[in-house]
């Protein structure tokens, strides 16, 4: 029988330390945090000029302050 090579690297390859993030936005949006906190917010700019939504700026907002991202 032919010897087979196997090969391990331990450098970590591609890995992120934010992937519990996916997890914490899926739990906020079944939950509606980010539309509820959203709310709380009067969005006075002008409707057709508007390309994010209140709910999509806090949602990016929050899961940022959860990956330790500047605050």
């Amino acid at each position: 029988m032919g010897k087979l090579r196997v090969e391990a690297a331990f450098d970590a390859g591609r890995t992120t330390p934010d992937g519990g993030v996916l997890a914490l936005c899926e739990l906020a949006v079944r939950m509606r945090l980010f539309a509820t906190f959203a709310a709380c917010f009067a969005d006075h700019r002008k409707a057709d000029l508007i390309e994010h939504t209140v709910v999509e700026l806090v949602g990016q907002r929050v899961l940022g302050m959860a990956c330790g991202y500047e605050v």
